[in-house]
């Protein structure tokens, strides 16, 4: 046998021509018994004609012919199930679905629980408490603004203070914020560790029972409130919430936070580490938000709290927004049947696991439920913690559900993930057209059912040219008209301020300070105050005419006090110089040491007029005033700035001093050195009502004590010292059925002017609907200008201002 005979026979099923050949015996299109069949019943009689020709069905080898068409028929059927299982469009079965979403970095989500507040009904305590008229309410059951016990109040927060740790106290909170508008405390139980990670319950709703779990929580100040991370050693938490809308509120008392579900740990030892470790969890229906993992010891403690990479598109324990200090990190892979997988680290971007890890899962129900009010009434929990003596003792809090919970979610359905996950890969993590809005917010939560983003812009628009969007939500919208009208009306405005909040004194202070910086303030004092200032310059001032504030310009020469600007670099007109003493022009000290110019300091508004023609004259803001305003010989830029140009040798007739509307420590605190100083925090310290007032001559605010405040006179700094009207500020201190808490209640003075068209146009106030500055960060603010060819209401006058803006 030739060499190359014998290589074709050994690699026969190599050499591609006989590879080839055969083809032409294949039928491709055969797939199924039947075909498969007929197939092979074919192929035999056109090989084999003269070997095997009996076909009948109970022939043998017929037998072997239909196994063979049915193992044909399997694989054919695995093999093209195996094909579709792995395109998005095709697969059905949800491992794949979720396996081909991963490799496109999309993260299919779970369930999402029903949570809420329930609200404390009750409370009682085995510890022996008596209230403040020594009545025993050991092991009673106190009941919230129970009608039928007017100490109610009282005694539950009696027991509550029993309970919570002596630092943290009722009205000490150990964390207060707004959540949802509503102001929000958070108090700390003097719990036994070890004891409870949750209080399991169980609801009953719509004829099923669901598991739930009143959660150690807390909240971020504006944001939301959540799960304390699990630590057997954490002590137990109680928010407290204040509407302001009485006892009966449901959003008023101390809450409860709740989840659905059973929270669970799962532990594993890890003897050597191991690089992008994945451990699979034995738990179906986790939920989408309550994973927890965490390093213990052989004591159980937690010894380290490791981060979660939160589960949206594009993050994963490589790439996330997790600073880089913190390298104990990890991420959930979802499952089938909603389990999940703990993913950690490669070591290099983040810590690789060793020794004991426990991971925390809560199972939730995926399925639609409602839960109403009905439905949890007076259950309860047994909190054992720690008294003032150390004692143990068992506080018990009975709750119950003030409103409707309907927030679950069900988890991402396989036609959801197939039609979101190319959708989400195609935005590549990045918003920028129509497209990309309308899909990647789908990617942050399943709570959001449809998104719809319209387009205001296109291809080849030059960002040079405006768009005209008549909303106004994309462009600024100018409007004219010509019956506008200016009016003032007065506008006094109020705040209060609970006694109770932590920090005390110091709260109350800032919410004081925030009153005197409201604008309506501002107006009322140049509107108001210093008219009547000027009205009674001489009794406010000692007699002390020398004081400049108002002088009448009314010929030349100048008399000798008149101050007179002189441009400094020297030109005919400048925003920066320096004043002069008449027709000197010697450079001349303001407002540190001469009294007598006491009101030419920054923030004062002074009136510029021509010497040559008093009827020319210019309002312009003392912008600053370096050191004393004196310019030195060399010196090439004055000392003082205005905020805009005067001409060379105007003089000023009137200056207009600003409200120094910022406390100093004296005025707030007192002074060491003066006993007998009466300052603010005194007075809220001691719970007194007060009012304040503001010396403009002394630049002091000073306080009014309530024996002398005439709360309902009109305004005057000349009023009698008993019956005294000149206070800005009245503090009242109010302690009654209205009120759930004291508190004071701040009630400023205040003017605001108002800006109306009769017909033409219509102005809407909407503060809570702020358009930002996308380059200053900044809220803007609109503006109306009144054009300089403006005319007065009698036909035979003109403004003559050039474009004025409020």
């Amino acid at each position: 046998m030739s060499q190359s005979i014998r290589q074709s026979n050994l690699f026969a099923s190599e050499d591609f021509t006989k590879i080839y050949q055969s083809f032409k015996n294949v039928d491709f299109q055969a797939y199924d018994f039947d075909t498969i069949k007929a197939a092979l019943v074919t192929y035999i009689k056109d090989q084999y004609p003269e070997d095997f020709n009996d076909y009948i069905e109970s022939s043998e080898f017929v037998a072997i012919i239909e196994l063979l068409a049915y193992l044909g028929t399997s694989l054919s059927f695995r093999a093209d199930l195996n094909a579709r299982e792995n395109f998005m469009d095709t697969a059905e079965r949800r491992e794949s679905i979720i396996r081909l979403a991963r490799m496109v970095n999309y993260q299919p989500r779970r369930n999402i629980p029903a949570e809420g507040l329930f609200k404390l009904s009750g409370v009682s305590t085995s510890e022996t408490l008596t209230d403040s008229l020594d009545i025993d309410i050991t092991n009673r059951t106190i009941y919230w603004n129970d009608a039928n016990n007017s100490s109610s109040y009282e005694q539950i927060i009696t027991i509550l203070n029993a309970a919570f740790q002596s630092s943290n106290s009722f009205g000490k909170p150990y964390k207060k914020g707004t959540i949802g508008d509503v102001k929000t405390h958070l108090y700390r139980f003097n719990s036994v560790p070890f004891t409870n990670i949750t209080y399991p319950i169980s609801v009953h709703s719509e004829g099923n029972s669901y598991p739930f779990d009143i959660v150690n929580t807390d909240f971020n100040d504006g944001e939301t409130i959540f799960e304390r991370h699990p630590n057997p050693e954490n002590a137990m938490h109680l928010l407290y919430r204040n509407d302001t809308n009485g006892l009966d509120s449901a959003s008023t008392g101390f809450f409860l936070h709740f989840k659905q579900g059973t929270l669970a740990n799962h532990d594993v030892t890890y003897a050597e580490p191991l690089e992008n470790r994945v451990e699979e969890i034995d738990a179906n229906n986790v939920n989408n938000n309550d994973v927890f993992v965490q390093k213990i010891d052989d004591t159980g403690a937690v010894t380290e709290e490791w981060t979660k990479v939160p589960s949206i598109v594009g993050s994963n324990v490589v790439y996330n927004n997790i600073v880089l200090d913190t390298k104990t990190i990890y991420s959930v892979l979802t499952g089938y049947n909603d389990s999940i997988s703990i993913k950690y680290s490669d070591g290099n971007f983040g810590e690789v696991p060793k020794d004991t890890m426990r991971t925390w899962v809560r199972t939730s129900v995926n399925e639609q439920a409602v839960f109403r009010p009905e439905d949890v009434v007076n259950q309860s929990i047994s909190i054992p913690y720690f008294a003032k003596n150390g004692q143990e003792h068992v506080i018990t809090l009975i709750f119950s559900l003030e409103y409707t919970v309907s927030n679950r979610s069900l988890s991402e359905t396989d036609a959801e993930i197939k039609e979101n996950a190319p959708q989400v890969f195609y935005t590549q993590d990045r918003m920028v057209n129509n497209e990309d809005y309308n899909v990647f917010p789908l990617t942050r939560g399943n709570e959001i059912a449809k998104a719809r983003t319209v387009n205001r812009t296109h291809s080849g628009h030059s960002r040079f040219i405006d768009i005209n969007d008549p909303t106004g939500q994309h462009s600024d919208i100018i409007l004219f008209a010509e019956d506008g009208a200016l009016y003032k009306e007065p506008d006094d405005f109020r705040a209060t301020a609970d006694v109770t909040d932590t920090g005390g004194t110091d709260d109350i202070l800032d919410i004081l300070q925030n009153q005197l910086n409201e604008v309506q303030l501002q107006n009322f004092f140049y509107d108001v105050y210093i008219k009547n200032y000027k009205d009674n310059m001489l009794a406010l001032q000692n007699g002390d005419t020398e004081n400049y504030f108002d002088y009448e310009l009314s010929a030349l020469p100048l008399p000798p006090n008149t101050l007179t600007w002189n441009t400094l670099p020297s030109t005919s007109k400048n925003d920066t110089g320096y004043f002069g003493l008449g027709a000197v022009t010697t450079a001349f000290a303001t407002q540190v040491n001469n009294t007598n110019y006491r009101f030419v300091k920054p923030g004062s508004k002074a009136k510029f007029v021509d010497p040559a023609n008093p009827s020319s004259y210019k309002w312009v803001t003392l912008t600053s005033i370096t050191g004393t305003g004196q310019a030195g010989t060399l010196d090439t830029v004055g000392p003082i700035i205005l905020s805009a140009e005067i001409n060379a040798g105007w003089a000023i007739t009137e200056v207009i001093p600003p409200l120094r509307s910022e406390l100093t420590d004296v005025e707030k605190y007192g002074d060491s050195l003066d006993p007998l100083y009466n300052y603010i925090a005194d007075q809220i310290e001691n719970q007194q009502e007060f009012a304040i007032s503001y010396d403009l001559y002394n630049d002091l605010w000073e306080v009014i004590p309530s024996t002398a405040i005439n709360e309902t006179g009109p305004f005057s700094l000349v009023s009698p010292p008993s019956n005294d009207t000149s206070w800005l500020l009245n503090a009242n201190y109010l302690i009654n059925e209205d009120v759930v808490f004291p508190e004071y209640e701040f009630i400023t003075r205040g003017v605001k002017f108002v800006f109306e068209s009769a017909d033409e146009i219509r102005f809407f106030y909407e503060p809570d609907q702020k358009i930002i500055d996308i380059e200053t960060g900044k809220s803007l603010q609109d503006e109306i200008v009144v054009m300089d060819h403006n005319h007065a209401a009698r036909e035979i006058e003109e403004w003559t201002f050039d474009g004025s803006v409020w």
